[in-house]
């Protein structure tokens, strides 16, 4: 199979090694070697292989040997046999765990909240905890999701809202281990610490 092929149309842009783009790509697919989908996601190929890995325990996907030609190993050949849909399966212990996510719990909640939300608001909406929720909306904010509405001040929260034409998608953006904000709807990272340091720089 071509490698143009596997890549898809978004090849020319930068890609990260999510599960959501291991998701997109398996879905794509639908029958794959390793090798196939690491380089279709961008991932490396141990990342590739831990979700899979995953995926067949749970029976979404199904493994089988493929002789190898002219002597070769045999090849391990994956196929999708239970698609779960756009929704990229996140697991608890040994199955799949159909519950939102905290992000995805705030995500939905701030789209209707035109007139803003403080974080205790959003908390309460999104059952979440207070740290988790600011954590997050701090993030939100220096990727340019949300606009600060009232920066509040003694006794008085702040109050955001979500940015123009910033509504991406319903996948919500993921806040990465190093703090950078990669949004699964765009299949980019939007926002790293770098950013702000040249922002910084440039001001």
């Amino acid at each position: 199979m071509r490698s143009d092929a596997l890549r898809g149309p978004r090849q020319r842009r930068q890609r990260f090694a999510t599960p959501e783009a291991l998701w997109r790509e398996i879905r794509r697919l639908r029958s794959f070697t390793l090798a196939e989908l690491a380089a279709a996601a961008a991932a490396p190929r141990y990342i590739a292989k831990r979700f899979v890995g995953r995926l067949v325990e749970v029976g979404v996907l199904a493994g089988e040997d493929q002789p190898g030609a002219h002597g070769q190993f045999p090849t391990r050949l994956y196929r999708l046999v239970r698609d779960l849909g756009r929704r990229c399966p996140r697991f608890r212990a040994n199955r799949i765990d159909p519950s939102p996510s905290v992000s995805e719990r705030i995500w939905a909640a701030i789209k209707p909240l035109r007139g803003g939300f403080s974080i205790r608001e959003l908390t309460i909406l999104a059952r979440s905890k207070h740290d988790v929720t600011r954590n997050y909306l701090v993030a939100l904010t220096r990727a340019g999701y949300l606009s600060v509405v009232d920066p509040g001040g003694p006794n008085k929260g702040t109050r955001y809202r979500l940015a123009s034409g910033k509504h991406t998608g319903p996948e919500p953006p993921r806040v990465l281990r190093d703090g950078a904000v990669y949004d699964p709807n765009l299949d980019r990272v939007v926002w790293t610490p770098d950013t702000a340091a040249d922002q910084g720089c440039a001001a």
